[in-house]
């Protein structure tokens, strides 16, 4: 299964959203709450290249970006190796 890291704010509403996203798919994720520890803020700039917003977050080390990035790029994310199919399924007829 890809590796999938989300560097958020406790009560960023974007963040509980792409949570929420990778949740509802499936998708297991680790956590770094850079209110909680500030060296994992620091460390956030450096792998997203000086972004300092949150939500960001990394599928196999790549940078994907925030919430939107996310949502634009789903199907982009279907090309990971072994990362849930993240589309919606197709309504019945």
């Amino acid at each position: 299964m890809a590796t999938v890291e989300v560097y958020s704010k406790s009560r960023c509403p974007f963040c509980r959203m792409a949570k929420c996203l990778l949740e509802e798919k499936g998708q297991e994720f680790v956590e770094f709450d850079v209110e909680l520890d500030p060296t994992k803020y620091d460390e956030m700039l450096e792998r997203s290249q000086g972004r300092w917003t949150v939500p960001e977050i990394f599928i196999d080390g790549e940078l994907i970006g925030g919430f939107d990035e996310i949502v634009r790029s789903i199907p982009d994310l279907c090309s990971f190796p072994n990362l849930p199919d993240l589309l919606p399924s197709p309504a019945l007829n």
